[in-house]
């Protein structure tokens, strides 16, 4: 017998609720009193003072642990008019669903469409000849003799088949066929807003007919109406023969056993919930079967034997029965009643007529429950997040005040005759109990800042917090007077700002939001912690944050493509995969729009100095190619170039942080400074120059608005652009020639990669001169990302290329000739008179792309002191891979 493990799994309740037992408290705190202080304190009955302090604490203690056991909703709770918990979680249908993956998920798409009753998908079968002698590809076989022949099916295409819904008869044929194509229109409207990354969809069409006759002779019992059993007869092989799939409620689908995630498993759907097992079993039927039929009527109620019944092919094509209990149906068709079936209804020995009007108001009917039915599925679909109720969880009041009165330290204090010592002597215990006092008011506090430290639109700035506590009596005798007129941030800042790590506390908090969702930047956060030291802290947690707060789509919709077939233009847009959003978002690009890359006014170039050790050197262009800005200094390695560059986009964006200066011939000139370097002497207080002097302060002012407002327009300039390599296959249904130069062209090498190359394939294509994209290492991180985030059947060709756009002569920049030609793919992939020329060009530049890497020198294995950085060895450096 096999062993079977016992996993060990770790509870959702630690709660050992002591916080909440006074009596484990008071033992607890009298058994530490007892073994650090025995040798002097040896009374320990109720009498005692200290015991009393000890009493009082354990009472706030336990006020404190009743707050902290509250339910989450109403602690999570605002006040009235502020946030609400609908504002600080992601809702049941944003976090639940998914954008259709699979084959079901589809058929429930279509099905939901008003007028479909059942839809499939299935492959599209598309060949693709190969001349492998001259590495060629071919829609049509190739005749030559003497060269080697191969060929492959595409992957990856779809076509549609529809089942409508019986429409009206009294309708005219021509309308009816224009509601067919509405309905057809549509189908490929929804598909087209949830394509999957690397497929495509080729036709819709209306599911062909399997005409079956089917006749029988059927008894009822005496005290039925014979019409509603027939009624009941045709609907129940009409629905063995093509199934309805019936829509539910929520309720009625949580009622079934239905966990949350079963129910919202697929897209969300306008008519309801659709069960899976139920779709599966709604397949096209490959045969009918006698038995089958008869089963289905006997459970009919009324029916009492079925004295005769038969099925056989019908139509002007029908083929011989092979046998006369089962019919096997045509792949790709369905099965229907046609005009020669026939069924007869006797009770006894007695024939009955069958009113037919009757039979039709029956199946009306029985239709208009079923479309009841559907109606009542669309009410309530979504999970209600608990209702909360705001409490005051931070609310305290001084533990002084429930001492005994003899202590003098309550709200009426002591009598104004007592003695002066008495009085110094009550101040003195209320000043100890202060101590106590603004701990346990800053832990409630904290409690009441818990919605906004878990929120995901937080916007705290700290993550420790305090409170004032005004309530003792006398309390304006026992502080400082700043202390009373603090507010909650200000009283906070003042006693934890030692303490409060809060950007590393801030990035525990998002760490554990992001784990609830299986998200993980541990290798992103370290990173950039190599590439811009501690100042990157700020940047990953702003990549976290617009992370968490964009996760309703990243979530639902992980493997869509674009719409390739929105209204509008595909570029300056963000009409982009969910794919190159994650990535965007996963590394801190703020935009992942597709868009004009190359339009970069940040150039990085390298000059090497007289000891021919290579520098690195930035400046900042407009469209003119006019130098706005320049590196105030040589840099040595990219990391501190970059790190200097991160912290001039961000300065130059307010005119505060630049200085004017007069030069000695009387003319104006002005640099960048960093605000927060005061010594005008270090190196460090100028971090950009711009080369130009004016005639004016004037009109060097004027140069540094004009400056303020480009950098604020300048959008990041990191991106990329994924391209699908199945939409650049040639289309048959265009109005053109297709040769064999409008296709991919393939490998040379049998060996160096699968023989196809549009199925399941995409190029990432990035800049490769960015201050991240141009270190070595941060390449190797975004290509383990890339492949890690892409569905694992799709294969990805990584390129980093080409140069802002003026840097070098168009002709030689790869990048601006890709933009060029993908954007002209783009603008006509949808129209009827697509260019058969813009397919030639992209695959040609396509195929053609290099990656550039940065500059390095031979390692010197001899010499010991030689440093790794920026080194390649032979044999054992990366650049990359394909």
């Amino acid at each position: 017998m096999l062993n079977v493990e016992k996993h060990t799994s770790i509870s959702g309740n630690v709660a050992t609720n002591d916080d909440l037992d006074y009596s484990f408290l008071r033992k607890k705190g009298g058994g530490y009193i007892e073994k650090l202080g025995s040798k002097i304190w040896t009374d320990y009955n109720t009498h005692d003072p200290g015991i009393t302090i000890l009493e009082m604490l354990c009472y706030a203690i336990t006020d404190l642990g009743l707050r902290i056991n509250l339910p989450i909703e109403d602690l999570l709770t605002g006040e009235p008019n502020s946030a609400t918990i609908e504002d600080q979680f992601i809702k049941s249908e944003l976090a639940l669903p998914i954008k259709p993956v699979t084959a079901l998920d589809y058929r429930k798409l279509f099905i939901d469409i008003d007028g479909v009753k059942n839809a499939w998908v299935r492959p599209f079968r598309k060949k693709i000849f190969v001349n492998r002698t001259d590495n060629l590809l071919s829609y049509s076989p190739f005749e030559e003799a003497n060269i080697k022949k191969e060929e492959f099916t595409l992957q990856g295409l779809y076509e549609i088949l529809i089942d409508f819904d019986e429409f009206d008869s009294k309708e005219s044929p021509s309308k009816i066929a224009g509601l067919k194509q509405k309905i057809v229109e549509e189908v490929k409207l929804r598909y087209n807003q949830n394509r999957n990354l690397c497929e495509d969809l080729m036709s819709v069409i209306e599911v062909p007919v399997h005409p079956i006759s089917v006749c029988a002779i059927i008894d009822v019992n005496p005290e039925v109406d014979e019409e509603l059993v027939k009624a009941k007869v045709l609907r129940a092989i009409n629905n063995y023969f093509s199934p309805q799939v019936r829509f539910y409620s929520l309720q009625e689908m949580m009622d079934a056993g239905h966990s949350s995630t079963e129910i919202f498993d697929g897209p969300i759907l306008k008519n309801g919930f659709i069960k899976a097992s139920e779709l599966r079993k709604a397949e096209l039927r490959r045969e009918v079967r006698l038995s089958d039929i008869v089963q289905l009527m006997m459970k009919i109620d009324g029916v009492n034997v079925i004295k005769d019944i038969s099925i056989n092919n019908c139509g002007p094509d029908s083929k011989p029965n092979g046998q006369q209990w089962v019919i096997c149906i045509d792949e790709g068709k369905k099965p229907a009643l046609c005009s020669k079936s026939a069924f007869s209804f006797t009770k006894g020995v007695l024939p009955l007529n069958i009113n037919e009007k009757a039979v039709a108001a029956h199946i009306s009917r029985l239709e208009n429950e079923d479309e009841e039915n559907r109606r009542m599925a669309q009410i309530d679909k979504f999970l209600d997040l608990p209702n909360g109720a705001f409490v005051s969880a931070g609310e305290y009041s001084t533990i002084q005040n429930s001492f005994p009165e003899a202590y003098g330290i309550g709200e009426f204090g002591l009598s104004p005759s007592v003695a002066d010592l008495r009085k110094a002597q009550a101040k003195q215990l209320q000043a100890y109990l202060l101590f106590f006092d603004q701990i346990l008011a800053s832990y409630f506090a904290q409690l009441a800042k818990v919605k906004d430290l878990l929120s995901v639109n937080h916007e705290v700035d700290r993550s420790y917090f305090s409170q004032v506590v005004r309530d003792i009596n006398g309390i304006e005798n026992l502080v400082p007077e700043e202390y009373l007129k603090s507010t909650l941030e200000e009283l906070s800042e003042m006693l934890f700002s030692k303490l409060d790590r809060k950007n590393d506390r801030k990035n525990q908090l998002l760490d554990h939001l992001l784990a609830r969702f299986a998200e993980n930047f541990s290798k992103y956060a370290f990173l950039m912690k190599q590439l811009y030291g501690d100042d990157s802290t700020k940047a990953v947690i702003s990549t976290k944050e617009n992370f968490l707060k964009n996760y309703d789509v990243l979530g639902t919709e992980r493997g869509a493509a674009f719409n390739f077939h929105h209204k509008g233009s595909l570029w300056n847009t963000n009409n982009v995969s969910t794919v190159e959003k994650r990535i965007a978002l996963l590394t801190g690009m703020t935009d992942f729009s597709r868009r004009n890359l190359s339009n970069d006014p940040v150039e990085v170039y390298q000059e090497k100095d007289n000891d021919g050790l290579i520098e690195y050197r930035w400046r900042i262009k407009d469209a003119s190619q006019n130098i706005l800005l320049s590196a105030s200094k040589k840099y040595f390695s990219f990391e501190e170039m970059n790190k200097e560059l991160l912290l001039v986009r961000v300065l130059a964006t307010n005119a505060a942080n630049f200085e004017i200066k007069k030069a000695k011939s009387g003319k104006f000139y002005f640099n960048l400074i960093n605000p927060a370097v005061n010594d005008v002497k270090d190196e460090g207080r100028i971090v950009a120059r711009r080369i130009d002097y004016f005639d004016s302060e004037v009109l060097a002012k004027n140069a540094i608005q004009k400056l303020v407002a480009f950098m604020k327009k300048v959008k990041p300039n990191e991106g990329m652009y994924l391209v699908e390599h199945i939409l650049l296959r040639p289309d048959e249904s265009k109005d053109y020639t297709i040769t064999t130069d409008s296709f991919l062209p393939i490998c040379s090498c049998e060996d160096c990669e699968p023989l196809d190359p549009y199925s399941f394939r995409v190029s990432v294509i990035l800049p490769g001169w960015t201050e991240r994209f141009s270190n070595q290492d941060y390449r190797n991180f975004m290509e383990e990302l890339i492949r890690s985030e892409l569905p694992a059947h799709v294969l990805a060709r990584i390129c980093w290329i080409g140069y802002p756009a003026g840097t070098v002569d168009d002709d030689k920049n790869e990048m601006v000739q890709f933009e060029r030609a993908y954007k002209l793919f783009l603008d006509s992939i949808n129209r009827k008179d697509q260019n058969m020329q813009t397919i030639i060009d992209l695959n040609t530049i396509l195929s053609s792309l290099h990656s550039i890497y940065p500059a390095g020198a031979l390692y010197d294995c001899d010499d010991e002191t030689d440093n790794l950085k920026g080194k390649i060895i032979l044999g054992r450096t990366n650049l990359g891979n394909i």
